[in-house]
This record gives C-alpha cells, sequence and structure tokens, in this order.
C-alpha cells in the first residue's frame, strides 16, 4: 500500500510537472506571435495579465506596424512580457500604458505604469532588465527607462530597422 501511495503520488507530481511545462512553454512562445503577428500577442498577453491582476492595461498598436522581422517581434513581446511582469510584481499600480509606434524606420515599445516608481540612480539592474538590455542589443536596439518615487516608471525600447542587426535580423 505505501508503494501504490507514491506511485500515485509520482503519477500526479508527473501531471502537475506536464502541464506547468506546457504553460511556461506557451508563455515563452507565443503561437499568437508566430502566426497573427506582434498586435495580436502583445493584446493576448495585456488580456491575460489584466484579468489575471486585476489591473487596467491599455494597450495602442500604431496601424503601421505590421509584421516586423520575427527576432525583432520575439524581442518587443519579451520586453512587453518582462515590463508587464515587472509592474505586477513591483510598481503597485493599478493602470499600465503600452504602445507600440513606428516612426519613420525606428519602432518604439513603451510600458508605462501608475505604481511607486524607484530611483533610476540606484538601481541594481535585476536579471530583468539585463535580459532586456541583452535582447535589444542583440537587434541593434536600445532600452530607455524614467522613473521617480510615486511617479510610475516608464521604460521605452526603441529599435531603428535600418541599421545591420535589425536588417539581419529579417534574413
Amino acid at each position: 500500500e505505501p508503494a501504490e501511495a507514491l506511485a500515485e503520488m509520482v503519477s500526479k507530481l508527473a501531471t502537475e510537472l506536464a502541464s506547468s511545462i506546457h504553460k511556461l512553454s506557451h508563455d515563452l512562445h507565443s503561437s499568437r506571435l508566430q502566426y497573427l503577428g506582434l498586435a495580436s500577442a502583445l493584446k493576448d498577453l495585456c488580456d491575460k495579465l489584466a484579468a489575471q491582476h486585476h489591473l487596467t492595461i491599455d494597450l495602442r498598436v500604431d496601424c503601421r506596424v505590421d509584421r516586423l522581422p520575427e527576432s525583432v517581434e520575439l524581442c518587443l513581446y519579451r520586453i512587453a512580457q518582462e515590463a508587464l511582469s515587472n509592474v505586477v510584481k513591483h510598481s503597485g499600480g493599478t493602470t499600465a500604458f503600452v504602445k507600440v509606434a513606428m516612426c519613420g524606420k525606428t519602432i518604439n515599445l513603451c510600458v508605462a505604469d501608475d505604481g511607486i516608481g524607484f530611483d533610476t540612480g540606484a538601481m541594481r539592474g535585476g536579471i530583468g532588465l539585463t535580459s532586456m538590455r541583452e535582447r535589444l542589443r542583440l537587434v541593434g536596439g536600445e532600452l530607455f527607462i524614467k522613473s521617480s518615487a510615486e511617479t510610475g516608471t516608464e521604460l521605452v525600447a526603441e529599435i531603428n530597422l535600418a541599421t545591420p542587426k535589425a536588417a539581419a535580423a529579417r534574413a
């Protein structure tokens, strides 16, 4: 009987683990992003986070943002994902704003919140911010952060699609 109980417990844990891996896989690789593009994937992400965390998220995607190079779309999606995760975990805010806009050959992703903000001078770049910067570096982009106590935070990811790294992302 102890062996049966152990086998049942192992089976239950294996099922839970498989479910967790499936969810993680979906979170890491949005099929919506792959097949429908950045705007659709961001809408799905914002809708899910808003529902799960009782957060108001205002998403605006410039109509000129159609399909971008796959690596650029993935980069911007992951940055939005991490930035919104930071809003949920750290900001204490109730509203977030996500905007994707094209200006010439430059695409900007802005994620802002109405939370408590932080002193960017005292910031010790956590793994989330470090990974955002690294993702952007790989496609020739930059990350800008504006924040101060009690004023919320604004994060801007900027990629010039005409740069060699972004152009190489098209291949």
